[in-house]
């Protein structure tokens, strides 16, 4: 499992340390599994590597989304 964040040069090794490390605006890049539970507390796009290859799983509001 492999996480980017555009604009940024690193490979983060779990979903919650992009989005941690991103400023509010960016995209973060997720390769093929499943993710979850996270935590967003800031406008941001997360864009699969592999179009339907990602999916974020856990408990809330949206419980489960397919990116």
């Amino acid at each position: 499992m492999s996480v980017t964040i555009s604009g940024q040069t690193g490979i983060f090794t779990t979903i919650q340390d992009a989005i941690d490390a991103a400023s509010p605006g960016q995209t973060i890049l997720v390769g093929d599994g499943t993710y979850g539970p996270i935590t967003i507390t800031k406008s941001l796009t997360l864009r699969p590597v592999n179009d339907g290859g990602a999916e974020i799983v856990g408990a809330g509001v949206n419980q489960g989304a397919a990116i």
